[in-house]
């Protein structure tokens, strides 16, 4: 992402996240957080 300035880059980003989140991305995350506990946590504490 370019910006001219920091205050741009702020918006710029303040704007991507806001869109991403409204796209359902906390959603992915949390299920990707679940698959992880239930194979790869599962399996390393064994």
């Amino acid at each position: 992402m370019f910006a001219k300035n920091d205050n741009e880059f702020a918006c710029l980003k303040e704007a991507m996240v806001s869109k991403a989140k409204g796209l359902g991305y906390d959603d992915v995350i949390k299920f990707q957080v679940e698959n992880y506990e239930k194979t790869v946590g599962a399996a390393l504490k064994k």
